[in-house]
C-alpha cells in the first residue's frame, strides 16, 4: 500500500512534555514525508487555538482533525467538517452548571473559554503546557455551537452532569478531566471526512498515537502505530509499536513505512 497521508496525535506522539518540544528527528522526518508528496495532518483532542500556544513551529500541517474528530480544518484553517454537541444537551449542562458551579471548558469552532478556574484546572493545564482560556459566562453556549466540553471533575460529579444525557461520547484523560463530544463523531470519523473533503483515498493512510483517545483511530486505520510510551489500550489497538517519543520513535515509525530516510 502506498501511503498518501499521515495523521499524528500531538501530546505524547509529536510533542514531548519531558523536553517541551518536538524531537528534531520527528521534524525532519515529517518534512521528508511531505517532500515525497505525503500529506501530514494533526489528529488531536486539542483546539486550534491551543495548537498556536504549543511549541510546534517546526511542523507545518496540511490540515487538522481537532477535538477528537468533532471539527476538521484544512491547512488554511477553513472548517471542512463539524459535528457540534446537541444543543439540547448543552442547554441542560449550562443549567446544571448554573445551579452547581463546576469547572467546564467550552470549545467553539474558533474560540474557547471556561466558566470558572480551579486549582485542578491550573494543575492539569500546567502539566500539558497549555494556558487556561479566558473566563466567560457559559450562557454564550446557548447561542454559539459547542463542539467539545471538558469538565474538570471526578467520576461522581461527571455522572451527575452527563450520565442521563443521550448523544454524547466521553474519554477521561486525567482523574479530573474528561473530553465530551457528539457520539456521532470520533477521530476516525474526522479523518475520513477530511480525506473525502480533500480528495484523498480513505484506505491509504497511517495513524500514530499514544493515548486512550487514540485507540479507536489506531484500530480502524489501514496502518495504526502506537508510540512506545503509549497507554496499554492504544498499544493493543495498533498494528505496530514504535519507540518512545524521546527515543526518536516517530521518526522510526515513518522510516519503517518508507516515508523518510
Amino acid at each position: 500500500m502506498e501511503i498518501k497521508a499521515v495523521f499524528l496525535d500531538i501530546d505524547g506522539t509529536l510533542l514531548s512534555h519531558t523536553t517541551e518540544s518536538v524531537p528534531l528527528s520527528a521534524q525532519q522526518a515529517i518534512r521528508e514525508a511531505q517532500a515525497r508528496g505525503v500529506r501530514v495532518f494533526a489528529a488531536t483532542g486539542r483546539h486550534i487555538c491551543e495548537l498556536d500556544q504549543l511549541p510546534l513551529a517546526g511542523v507545518k500541517f496540511d490540515g487538522y482533525v481537532l477535538l477528537n474528530g468533532a471539527l476538521c480544518m484544512d491547512a488554511a484553517r477553513n472548517v471542512l467538517f463539524g459535528c457540534p454537541l446537541p444543543a439540547e444537551a448543552v442547554a441542560v449542562i449550562v443549567e446544571r452548571l448554573r445551579a452547581r458551579p463546576l469547572p467546564c471548558w467550552f470549545n467553539e469552532a474558533q474560540y474557547m473559554y471556561m466558566n470558572l478556574v480551579t486549582e485542578d484546572v491550573l494543575r492539569v493545564q500546567d502539566a500539558i503546557g497549555s494556558p487556561v482560556p479566558p473566563v466567560e459566562d457559559p450562557e454564550r453556549a446557548l447561542v454559539n455551537e459547542i463542539y467539545q466540553l471538558i469538565p474538570f471533575v471526578g467520576e461522581e460529579d461527571f455522572a451527575a452532569l452527563f450520565s442521563d444525557l443521550p448523544g454524547l461520547n466521553s474519554t477521561r484523560w486525567t482523574s479530573v478531566s474528561v473530553d465530551v463530544i457528539n457520539a456521532h463523531t470520533s477521530k476516525t470519523e474526522g479523518i475520513l471526512r477530511l480525506l473525502a473533503a480533500l480528495g484523498l483515498p480513505a484506505d491509504a493512510y497511517l495513524a500514530v498515537g499514544d493515548g486512550a483517545n487514540d485507540a479507536e483511530m489506531l484500530r480502524r486505520a489501514p496502518i495504526g502505530v502506537a508510540m512506545g510510551n503509549a497507554e496499554p489500550v492504544a498499544r493493543a489497538a495498533a498494528d505496530f509499536v514504535t519507540g518512545d517519543i524521546d527515543d526518536d520513535g516517530l521518526a522510526a515509525a515513518l522510516s519503517r513505512f518508507g516515508l523518510c530516510g
